[in-house]
């Protein structure tokens, strides 16, 4: 009994002396105080606008705008803590359970969390863009689209395939489209009795004939 009743009269006269100690704040300290929150706030809002502005050629544009909030809510909460602290109210013990609190869903969202990073990082870095053809993770196609989540990848036999955005950038990324030109070899047979000097020239210009190939440098074929 002695125990309890001594574990809440100290209790009590903690929240008692909390109480106390706000009571005793001078108008200076409120004045201060609010003239942080506010200062926190300004420079908030100018973050994010620059933030937003930096990533405003992002190819996915959610990017922009959704760092330009998470700096703005880092900023504004900096701001707010030193409001707190001005006026003597200790955050220890709410920063404790934020903290427990993140790394409970850091945990739980681990797979959503690195594809998202790795789709922010993306979007930044450009590998490649939206209709760009592409080679990664053993499929090759045209890049449909990009979110925070997968990349969107349809496939020279016409599927569709969604992969995760953590899976791309771990693996190497083939842009067949970012120099404009590619080469391509082909293997083409004919008969023993053919003419390969008129063979060649025949597959030469009928290749250049051909939408999309390039006159420089110029299509050559090779009898071995």
């Amino acid at each position: 009994m002695r125990q309890l009743l001594a574990t809440e009269t100290e209790s009590g006269d903690t929240t008692g002396g909390t109480i106390s100690q706000l009571s005793q704040l001078t108008l200076e300290d409120w004045l201060w105080s609010g003239a942080i929150l506010g200062t926190a706030f300004i420079l908030a809002l100018g973050t994010r606008r620059v933030v937003q502005r930096l990533l405003r050629n992002a190819s996915n544009p959610y990017v922009g705008t959704l760092l330009g909030r998470l700096t703005a809510f880092v900023v504004f909460s900096i701001g707010f803590v030193y409001a707190l602290n001005r006026i003597g109210v200790s955050i220890a013990p709410l920063l404790g359970i934020f903290g427990l609190l993140g790394l409970a869903l850091a945990f739980a969202f681990q797979d959503i969390l690195e594809n998202f990073i790795a789709g922010i990082l993306m979007s930044i870095r450009k590998p490649f863009e939206s209709g760009d053809q592409v080679t990664t993770v053993g499929f090759s196609g045209v890049v449909e689209d990009i979110n925070l989540r997968t990349i969107d990848l349809r496939t020279f036999a016409g599927e569709r395939v969604f992969i995760p955005n953590a899976m791309v950038w771990k693996e190497p990324i083939v842009n067949h489209t970012l120099l404009g030109n590619r080469r391509t070899t082909l293997d083409i047979g004919v008969g023993y009795d053919a003419d390969l000097e008129l063979s060649t020239s025949t597959l030469v210009d009928a290749v250049a004939t051909v939408d999309g190939v390039s006159s420089e440098p110029a299509p050559e074929a090779f009898a071995h």
